[in-house]
């Protein structure tokens, strides 16, 4: 894993890393690339030190040791209680998926 946190933090996560969205560039592109050996060099923008390819398990590390890496282990650590559950919440997440789905294929072919 190499983010899981609020969606408006992810770019300043990967600009902490010395990564930078350029403009008119899209987010999801930006995350795909930017973990890619490929790409990834485009995205440097760290004038202190010169680009070296920093691969995935070294920016999963970086996540593991920042604030929201530390949030998501201490979620992970607290055992889910089954007695305060919604016992037809998947239906729900399901449902909603699906229709979240519908909608992206409808944008993406319009």
């Amino acid at each position: 894993m190499v983010y899981q946190g609020p969606r408006q933090d992810v770019v300043g996560f990967f600009e902490s890393l010395g990564f930078r969205l350029p403009p008119r560039k899209g987010v999801a592109d930006f995350l795909q690339e930017v973990t890619s050996k490929k790409d990834q060099a485009q995205y440097w923008a760290d004038p202190s030190k010169p680009y070296q390819f920093i691969p995935v398990s070294d920016i999963a590390a970086a996540f593991r040791n920042s604030q929201y890496g530390h949030a998501a282990d201490s979620k992970l650590a607290t055992p889910f209680d089954k007695s305060s559950a919604d016992p037809f919440q998947i239906v729900k997440c399901i449902r909603n998926f699906v229709h979240l789905m519908d909608a992206t294929v409808l944008m993406a072919l319009l």
